[in-house]
């Protein structure tokens, strides 16, 4: 049956949206061809507030461990593009996050490229650093961000950038 004991109205739910019940928490559900999946987010119990967000950043999202350059002071480095790009993310993520810094988020991670050569995992460092940056995330290290991660599959098209969706979550995790 399409419909919860749960909702005050009976109409039956969007296609592709099921609610499941004795938990109260959020639950993905996936619908559209496997290019294009949209994440729809539903809680059995509606007086749960399980509030997932959504950042949408734009631009190069540089794999900087591998972009790290010897000095001649044999100091690393990073060079001023890399730099900028990172930059720039950390400013979209900070002005698009109201709230204080998450301890242990669920967090599911699409990056957009242009070609299927990048490095996800050096990617996935970059955002978290830039996450912790912008005051998204209280600390990136496992004692203070030990929630899910989750990196879907990548997204190539023409606009490069990283779609981050973050679920506070209500138990500590330890």
């Amino acid at each position: 049956c399409n419909r919860s004991p749960h909702r005050r109205d009976t109409k039956p739910l969007p296609r592709g949206v099921a609610l499941r019940g004795g938990s109260a928490a959020a639950v993905p559900h996936y619908e559209g061809s496997a290019k294009h999946k949209t994440t729809k987010w539903t809680t059995s119990n509606p007086s749960a507030k399980t509030l997932m967000k959504k950042l949408v950043l734009t631009g190069h999202v540089p794999s900087k461990k591998n972009l790290y350059r010897r000095g001649r002071n044999g100091r690393m480095y990073l060079n001023s593009e890399v730099k900028a790009a990172i930059d720039w993310l950390i400013i979209q993520a900070s002005s698009k996050w109201r709230g204080q810094p998450l301890e242990h988020p669920d967090i599911a991670v699409t990056f957009r490229v242009r070609d299927r050569r990048s490095d996800r995992d050096n990617k996935l460092a970059t955002v978290m650093d830039v996450l912790q940056k912008a005051g998204v995330l209280k600390n990136d290290n496992t004692k203070r961000s030990n929630g899910t991660l989750t990196v879907l599959p990548a997204e190539i098209g023409k606009d490069e950038g990283v779609v981050i969706e973050i679920t506070p979550r209500k138990e500590v995790v330890k």
